[in-house]
């Protein structure tokens, strides 16, 4: 796990700035690479192969190609073996030689071969191109600025930003961030910075000076699902594949630690890893008001693992909140990114790889607004009886937001359309205004998927909007600001091809609607029924009992920072000046806090960055 960064000019001191500031993501050792065209920076967090010989830029042997790679490939072994079988040559045991001489064997279909997760670059002086890739899911993050012949690229925003000026806001993309609580790649917060697509392949032209742009082929051609409906053979056969899993992402040469929450996911991958032969630290964050740490304790003593418990304490609030600011480059709304920085700080002092059971959910139904989908269709458009009730339930006063707007809504969810079923369970809050936009997204999303990934319909959005934007971004820029690196089993290629054409989509829930039904079907070999069925907690976090006064003071000023100085965000002004009453605001927090979380956010961010941005209304 690394940093990379680079661009399209010849510029020593401005490359040697972008990896200092990205130090934290590779405080190992750095590199540089500039000629006439390029600039490439890389910053390495040493975990396969600690030896110089893993150094980046690397070159290959005759000269012709630079590469810089942030990330981890779990099949580089094997295809090593088969490119020493083609007569290539290799001087270290880092699997970034393998990419690198993959590219130079196959082009770019060595990216299809990869099993792993990765951003990268690769300069190629022969071809006179610049080409950034991004792995299937969006577990490791590539953003770019391009405007006109200029290229700029770095795995976090905060590294654009230093090498820019002037930047305006993407105002019409605000409406996903104030809907859904993040930003959709490709879009950002910025104009003109883009995220690359998770599968996506960006090939700059030195000589036209554009880019084009490809996308991997990862559910390969249409085919018909061959879902087991013998539930025994089904289970031996996922087992069997999550292992696998498991036991390749313990592919290292440093300890891999785990993250134990004690529930379905991370109990599943405590009794994987010992069985297949690894006994890792695990490590459990306490959460006022929720119960996992009583479960994780009891299934470290039946798998016989060392738990290491960790506290979130609300005296620590305000620094914490000042340590999130401080990580976070892009407005982001997902509250639980204090407890997750909370527990990456504490697990980076002792460990420098940590395996989490993020992707559980979003690929074996484990949120309960999922089994809300079953049953549910694709439709093009919003049918009028919806779009009715969304217009009336757009009452701002206390009596509609209390009892009025919550009525309409589940009125509305009666609709058997997914895309609506979908916002009426996710969104930040009920905003009228901002529907069509969103509405609009989601179809137009839908649509540009292959019919592949339509197959287990509930899971979709879940699975394809949800885990790269929130959690991979949430995880990414959360464990890297302390130099550790997540690796996540479930979100792999072996075991979503799988997944997804094996597996239907009753098969993820009992028939009394059980979410993970499988997984939890495979548990039950290892733990007993009580550690396995129980009400599902997670990191959630409950913002209005951690909100400290400075933290209060903050957001009553992101209101009229949004009223006065961010301009036109989308959001009505009736309602932010309601929000200014402190008793509105507190029905807010209650009922929509991720929503009141994303105006603080917004207004961190924006003020943290003010003197690179242009906020003229």
């Amino acid at each position: 796990m690394c940093g990379i960064s680079g661009f399209n000019r010849q510029n020593e001191n401005a490359i040697k700035k972008m990896v200092a500031g990205q130090r934290h993501r590779g405080p190992d050792d750095q590199g540089f690479f500039v000629d006439e065209k390029v600039s490439l920076g890389h910053n390495r967090l040493a975990i396969i192969d600690l030896s110089p010989g893993g150094r980046q830029p690397m070159i290959s042997s005759d000269g012709s190609v630079q590469l810089i790679f942030n990330g981890e490939i779990y099949n580089y072994q094997s295809l090593k073996k088969e490119l020493l079988s083609l007569g290539y040559v290799f001087n270290s045991q880092s699997d970034t030689e393998v990419i690198l001489n993959g590219y130079l064997a196959w082009g770019l279909k060595v990216l299809e071969k990869l099993r792993g997760m990765w951003a990268l670059a690769i300069y190629d002086r022969k071809k006179n191109q610049l080409i950034l890739s991004r792995d299937f899911f969006g577990v490791k993050p590539l953003v770019y600025y391009l405007d006109g012949e200029q290229l700029i690229f770095a795995s976090e925003i905060k590294t654009l930003i230093g090498q820019l000026k002037g930047l305006e806001l993407n105002r019409e993309a605000y409406a996903f961030y104030f809907g859904l609580g993040y930003w959709p790649a490709p879009a950002t917060y910025l104009k003109n910075v883009y995220q690359l697509l998770p599968g996506q392949i960006l090939i700059y032209d030195f000589k036209n000076r554009q880019a084009n742009f490809q996308t991997l082929d990862f559910f390969g051609p249409p085919a018909r699902a061959e879902y087991l409906s013998d539930e025994k053979v089904l289970l031996e056969k996922l087992e069997e594949v999550l292992t696998e899993s498991v036991a390749a992402h313990f592919v290292a040469d440093v300890p891999v630690a785990l993250l134990l929450s004690g529930g379905t996911d991370s109990a599943l991958l405590a009794v994987l890893a010992k069985k297949a032969g690894f006994n890792p630290l695990a490590f459990n964050l306490e959460i006022f008001g929720k119960t996992d740490s009583t479960y994780a304790r009891a299934i470290a003593q039946k798998t016989g693992l060392t738990l290491k418990p960790l506290i979130l304490e609300k005296a620590k609030m305000d620094r914490l909140s000042e340590e999130v600011w401080e990580l976070l480059d892009e407005p982001f709304a997902d509250t639980a990114i204090f407890p997750t920085t909370v527990l990456f700080s504490q697990v980076a002092q002792e460990a420098k790889v940590v395996l989490s059971g993020e992707g559980g959910d979003e690929l074996f139904g484990g949120y309960l607004r999922q089994r809300q989908y079953l049953g549910k269709i694709w439709r093009g458009k919003s049918g009028s009886m919806v779009e009715v009730l969304n217009q009336l339930a757009a009452g701002e006063n206390l009596f509609s937001q209390s009892i009025i707007n919550p009525f309409l809504k589940r009125c509305s969810a009666l609709s058997p359309d997914l895309v609506n079923q979908y916002l009426e369970t996710t969104a930040l809050a009920h905003l009228p205004n901002l529907r069509p936009a969103l509405s609009g997204f989601l179809r137009k999303f839908y649509k540009s998927y292959p019919a592949e990934a339509h197959k287990n319909l509930p899971l979709f959005f879940d699975r394809y909007l949800y885990l790269p934007n929130d959690l991979m971004y949430k995880g990414d820029i959360s464990a890297m600001h302390f130099s550790l690196e997540v690796r996540v089993p479930f979100v792999d290629k072996m075991v979503w091809q799988f997944a997804n054409r094996f597996i239907s989509p009753e098969h993820c829930f009992s028939k009394k609607y059980q979410g993970k039904y499988l997984l939890k079907q495979i548990l039950l070999k290892y733990l007993p029924a009580d550690l396995v069925f129980r009400k599902k907690e997670g990191l959630s976090f409950p913002l209005l009992q951690y909100l400290t006064d400075k933290m209060f003071a903050q957001l009553k000023a992101a209101i009229d920072f949004t009223l006065t100085e961010a301009g036109d965000l989308g959001l009505k002004p009736t309602l932010l000046r309601r929000l200014k009453n402190d008793g509105y605001l507190k029905l807010f927090i209650k009922k929509y806090p991720r929503f009141v979380f994303a105006l603080l956010a917004n207004y961190k961010i924006l003020e943290k960055y003010k003197n690179h941005l242009n906020l003229t209304k």
